[in-house]
């Protein structure tokens, strides 16, 4: 064939010499195949030992070349990467490989460093054959293979140990190969999908252009849109490129609206997920137009991270516009098809509309407005608040001076009467009425000849005039026949009326314990009597003088208590009376009291409890009464609703209070007796709910009466069952501290959570920080050390074993059932009288409900405590909702980390 082959017999040649020769010998055969193959790139080449095979790869054209020398009359065999099929090693009988499956991605399936490590030295060593194989198909013809001869143990030149590291480098850079080129391939089909996506979407943009001269939608719809994004993402046809659940990890949101231009927040980190950061770019713009052509001119999607500048009202018309029309979407009374224009002076949002179509009665009560009030203002304005005017569309714009204050009333009577409907005698008064002063918020007329004439809807409407023509808040609208007279003594507090301390005075003659009055006219305008546990309220009749005040001889409330005052977010409730205020002198004054009738009313119902606990049938009866009617309707966050009675069992509670009374079990106040009944109903749910926790998780607690609140805080962040998002969790938690005397009620349960909440989440981080701190700090070790990505490489049957062994090491005996007729239940985990029933989903996907479904049927077949799916995954919304109410816990992926991290002391999070 070739002469260079051909060697004339000679005395026994030395390795080396061999080796020589068989390296000038090779460089020829590589200078020959390339003749065979000019227009290749040679970035790849090799050379069987028999110097018969030579294979070249050319990265740039993403081909390889097969010449055989055997068979110099053959064709190189040219084949492109896109048909190779599979890549192997082959040693004897035996082979490993990848091997790409129908619709399949190579780079999915195969770890090209992973691959190569199952070339194992101790066994390739022994081999008398070795070759390397290739499988490919080419168009719908049937699959065919190259096999190159790598190491014949009896000819070889080299030992194997020689070239064994050689073997692995060239298989995992020919399967590094192939993975590239085909991930590329992948991601150009992606990156072509969304180009066309994006094209339709630009078409149809410009097909319907006069959507952008329409109105902007209310963002109310945008936001029931973002809830379930991917159900009118009609036109993404992503199937397996683009997962769903990628798509539903995006956590699209609100942001904001600035300039025309509505802000989407996105998780980014889900789409830095793809390889080419061009997908990243052209999946947000697929997104941009999809809600873009909801009607919106412009959308612009961030971070979720981000925070967008303060929006400048002022200045910025489109959120001026948007406004106007969220308000009056809501606004009760008002006919939208009224609304004409709106106009923006003076930090007063003014709100044109035709009168033929309004019923709307414009109230003072609706000016001020932000995002307590309408939530959807924050996207527009943020944390600022805004005044907003209704007013004929030919009303004129602009503010009169105060300082005129003669030519501000004028206006005010006249728009008052001119977009008012009243009797003739209201319209008469109020026509002959004249104005003293403007001072303080307070508007002082005079000249009135029947003050009843001005009624509460017509004061109001004065109010609403005054201010859209001056720009300024009217308080109270005080009337005087004396122009000299003491129209300010109002300010006054210690000038308390006589026909009103005579009604206090006739109050306090009942018999009481406690008696307290405040005078908070100059904060609301009221003088409040508290008698024990009654309030008796005195308010101004609008249009009055200080001596007049609706004075009611019936308390306004007689059922409070302590938790009768609460403070939420700057406003102040009493009961079921909400104030749109916070004062501090106010509250501060009301607290106390209600501090010294708590210590009262403790002190009327220490006897009832002392016969409680001397009275066995009285516990019984308590007892019996919570397990069987409260505590099938009730969870640990039901504490406060039970003793405000805003909960379905407050009928039961009644009737059990009103047998106690009967049966003079106990006898008092039939107020105080049901106060008492409710709070011993919540010390059963307390100690019930203590010990549900500690059942679980008392294992973390055992020295409970010696641990510091810190060193309980500490616990939870390592019990196995309850998590500081689930709002359930926490309150059991608090339960339990409450019962051990860990911390303290101060008015709420809700509060109090809340707060439990912020220092559990504080210490948490606390911990981190500091377990970092030390594993930096600690000397290496060889510690066991697994990894989510060690999990994931596990099959089914891998992933039960782990997860018993996983249990094992937080203290549990384990037993994993049979892979048939298990009912659900994967594991059995035994500690402490606690048996849990584990699935382990070892997924690809999210976890179905179907997992939880088949849980919940397992926890009844084997008689379990609690239920528990674990996965490397995620859950499905719909798995989420099922295991809400059950004793199935859902352990994710985050989770998952989370306890490797516990256990084995695994630092990164992934």
């Amino acid at each position: 064939m070739w002469g260079f082959f051909k060697r004339k017999k000679s005395a026994k040649l030395s390795k080396d010499e061999r080796i020589e020769i068989y390296n000038k010998n090779k460089e020829e055969v590589i200078r020959r195949a390339k003749e065979f193959s000019s227009d290749f790139h040679y970035d790849f080449e090799f050379v069987s030992e028999d110097l018969l095979h030579v294979l070249f790869l050319d990265e740039l054209s993403k081909k390889i070349a097969y010449i055989q020398l055997s068979s110099p009359e053959k064709e190189p065999n040219i084949i492109d990467l896109s048909d190779i099929h599979g890549l192997g090693i082959r040693y004897n009988s035996e082979e490993i490989s990848i091997q790409k499956e129908s619709y399949e991605n190579f780079g999915d399936m195969y770890n090209p460093e992973e691959c190569a490590s199952e070339i194992d030295f101790a066994t390739m060593g022994n081999m008398n054959l070795i070759s390397i194989f290739i499988k490919y198909k080419l168009n719908y013809s049937k699959e065919e293979e190259i096999e190159i001869p790598y190491y014949n143990k009896e000819k070889s030149v080299f030992g194997y140990e020689e070239n064994h590291n050689e073997l692995k480098e060239m298989y995992q850079y020919l399967i590094s190969c192939f993975i590239e080129y085909k991930n590329k391939r992948i991601d150009e089909t992606k990156i072509e999908i969304l180009n066309s996506i994006i094209e339709d979407l630009e078409q149809y943009r410009k097909k319907n252009s006069k959507l952008q001269d329409n109105q902007i939608p209310l963002l109310g719809g945008m936001l029931s849109a973002l809830e379930d994004y991917i159900t009118f993402t009609s036109t993404f046809d992503f199937a397996r490129d683009f997962p769903i659940d990628m798509l539903d990890n995006l956590e699209l949101s609100i942001k904001g609206y600035r300039d025309e231009r509505l802000f989407i927040g996105c998780n980014y980190e889900i789409l830095e997920t793809f390889r080419d950061p061009k997908i990243k770019e052209l999946i947000i713009r697929v997104i941009e137009l999809e809600l873009s052509n909801y009607g919106y001119k412009e959308v612009t999607i961030i971070p979720y991270q981000s925070e967008l500048v303060k929006a400048e009202i002022e200045k910025d018309t489109s959120v001026q516009e948007q406004v106007a029309r969220e308000i009056i979407h809501v606004l009760p009374g008002f006919v939208e098809e009224s609304y004409k224009s709106y106009t923006y002076y003076q930090e007063t949002l003014f709100i044109h509309y035709e009168v033929i179509y309004s019923t709307y009665n414009a109230q003072t009560r609706h000016i001020m407005w932000d995002k307590n009030r309408l939530s959807i203002l924050e996207y527009l304005i943020g944390d600022q608040k805004i005044s907003i005017a209704f007013v004929p569309q030919n009303h004129k714009i602009g503010f009169l001076s105060v300082e005129n204050v003669e030519e501000v009333w004028n206006a005010v009577v006249h728009y008052t009467l001119d977009y008012g409907y009243y009797i003739d005698s209201s319209k008469e008064t109020l026509l002959a009425s004249k104005v003293y002063s403007y001072k303080d918020q307070v508007l002082s007329i005079y000249n009135v000849d029947r003050s009843e004439n001005l009624t509460c809807d017509l004061i109001d409407n004065i109010k609403y005039a005054f201010f859209i023509h001056t720009g300024e808040f009217v308080d109270s609208v005080e009337i005087t026949d004396n122009l000299e007279g003491n129209v300010h003594q109002e300010g006054d507090e210690g000038n308390i009326p006589r026909v009103v301390a005579d009604w206090i005075k006739e109050i306090e003659s009942q018999p009481h314990t406690l008696f307290e009055v405040f005078d908070f006219r100059h904060i609301n305008g009221e003088i409040y009597v508290l008698m024990d546990n009654k309030v008796f309220m005195a308010t101004r009749i609008y249009g009055s003088t200080d001596d007049k005040f609706r004075l009611p001889n019936e308390p306004s409330m007689e059922t409070i208590t302590k938790r009768w005052l609460r403070i939420n977010g700057g406003h102040i409730s009493l009961g079921e009376w909400h104030y749109n205020f916070y004062d501090e002198e106010f509250a501060s004054s009301i607290r106390k009291y209600l501090t010294d009738l708590d210590q009262v009313q403790k002190n009327q119902m220490e006897p009832w409890k002392q016969k409680c606990m001397e009275n066995n049938t009285i516990q019984t009866l308590f007892e019996r009464f919570y397990q069987k009617k409260i505590k099938p309707l009730i969870n640990a966050t039901y504490l406060d609703d039970i003793l405000d009675d805003t909960v379905d069992l407050n009928d039961e509670i009644e009737t059990f209070t009103q047998f106690l009374m009967k049966r003079k079990y106990i006898e008092g106040d039939e107020f105080l007796v049901g106060v008492f009944v409710r709070e011993r109903v919540v010390e059963n749910a307390i100690n019930d709910f203590s010990e549900t926790f500690n059942l679980h998780n008392g294992v973390h607690f055992g020295n409970i009466s010696n641990m510091t609140l810190t060193e309980c805080l500490q616990a939870f962040q390592a019990v196995d069952f309850a998590m500081i998002e689930n709002h359930e969790d926490v309150a059991n938690f608090m339960c339990f501290l409450l019962k051990n005397n860990k911390i303290e009620l101060d008015v709420t349960y809700q509060d109090l959570q809340e707060k439990l909440t912020i220092m559990l989440m504080q210490e948490g981080e606390d911990q981190m920080l500091q377990d970092y701190e030390s594993y930096l700090l600690a000397e290496d070790e060889d510690n066991v050390s697994i990894t989510l990505e060690s999990i994931d490489e596990m099959d089914g049957y891998q992933f039960e074993e782990f997860v018993a062994k996983l249990f094992q090491e937080m203290g549990y005996k384990t037993e994993v059932t049979s892979s048939s007729g298990d009912y659900g239940i994967d594991v059995i985990a035994k500690r402490k009288g606690l048996t849990i029933g584990i699935q382990a989903k070892r997924y690809s996907d999210k976890v179905p409900n179907k997992a939880v479904q088949e849980v919940i049927a397992g926890i009844s077949y084997y008689k379990l405590d609690q239920g528990l799916v674990i996965t490397n995954n995620y859950f499905t919304r719909q798995a989420q909702n099922q295991a809400k109410g059950t004793n199935v816990l859902l352990w994710d992926r985050d989770m998952l980390q989370q306890k490797l991290y516990e256990m084995y002391g695994n630092i990164e999070k992934h």
